[in-house]
C-alpha cells in the first residue's frame, strides 16, 4: 500500500481531528496514476473528519500526481512549493488547503541537505 492509499484509508474510518475544529466543507483529490484518476473526497465538519470514493462537488479540489502526492505524504515534497511551482493544483476555495496542510508532514531537513549534497556532487 503507497502512503496516498495508507491517507485515504485512514480518513474512511470517521474522526475528529481538533486542527480542523474551525472547518466545514468537502474537499477532493483528483490523483492520476497514468491515465486512471481516483476521485476521493474528505468531508470535514467542525473537525469530524471522513473520506469517501466520489466524485461529487467539493469546496475545493486538489489534483495532483500521485508519485507526487505520495511523496508529499512522506515528507519528501511540501504542498505548497508544488502548488507554486504548478505542480499541484486546485479549483475552489484554496483556505481548505492552507488548513488540510497542518496534517501533512513537513520536508525533513536531512532529507533536503542529503539531496542538496547529492546535487552538488553531481556537478
Amino acid at each position: 500500500m503507497d502512503a496516498t492509499s495508507e491517507f485515504f484509508e485512514n480518513m474512511s474510518h470517521k474522526r475528529h481531528l481538533p486542527l480542523l475544529e474551525n472547518l466545514e466543507g468537502t474537499v477532493g483529490f483528483d490523483i492520476t496514476n497514468g491515465k486512471k484518476t481516483d476521485h476521493l473526497r474528505v468531508t470535514i465538519d467542525h473537525g469530524d473528519v471522513e473520506a469517501t470514493n466520489q466524485t461529487k462537488d467539493a469546496d475545493c479540489v486538489v489534483k495532483a500526481d500521485r508519485v507526487l502526492f505520495n511523496d508529499i505524504l512522506l515528507g519528501e515534497e511540501n504542498v505548497m512549493a508544488a502548488l507554486l511551482r504548478g505542480a499541484v493544483q486546485i479549483e475552489g476555495n484554496p483556505r481548505y488547503v492552507v488548513s488540510l496542510q497542518r496534517l501533512l508532514p513537513s520536508p525533513s531537513t536531512s532529507s533536503n541537505v542529503k539531496r542538496g549534497a547529492a546535487e552538488r556532487n553531481a556537478r
